[in-house]
């Protein structure tokens, strides 16, 4: 007597089923991984932001001024200050500027090469009032994203 063998697997349907619960979660897990992932980024530029105002605020305690104007470079008696994040691109996307009150009616770091509006928009989010019209970080006149440390 000769028995037949069913065949094991998975059937077509089944591959089909599966491979569409798949793409449903993944549909709704990378927008908020995408969330999470942004919200970090923010996080981590707010951190350096203060973190460099600390340093300028050294500076000025011991100097009775803040250091003048740089162009995306460590300004000038800043160097043992600052850490190396300053002259690298930041976690949103551009570079920190230091804004000297020698130039502009305030003392700042900005964000240069304007990133993305939404992460810009989050940053300001978490240090104030989420308006990048009035606060401590706010667009200046220049066009660029700065977070004040003094007027």
């Amino acid at each position: 007597m000769k028995t037949t063998r069913a065949e094991e697997g998975f059937t077509l349907i089944e591959l089909l089923v599966a491979i569409a619960i798949v793409g449903v979660l993944a549909s709704i897990g990378l927008p908020t991984y995408q969330s999470y992932r942004n919200r970090a980024k923010a996080a981590k530029v707010v951190t350096e932001l203060k973190q460099f105002s600390s340093a300028f605020y050294v500076y000025y305690i011991d100097q009775n001024q803040f250091p003048a104007d740089s162009n995306e470079t460590i300004p000038l008696g800043m160097e043992g200050l600052l850490p190396p994040q300053f002259v690298q691109t930041t976690a949103i996307g551009g570079r920190y500027n230091w804004e000297g009150p020698d130039f502009y009616p305030y003392a700042g770091i900005s964000i240069t090469s304007n990133p993305d509006a939404d992460l810009i928009v989050l940053v300001d989010s978490l240090f104030d009032d989420g308006s990048l019209l009035t606060g401590k970080f706010r667009q200046t006149p220049n066009g660029r994203p700065t977070f004040v440390i003094e007027e």
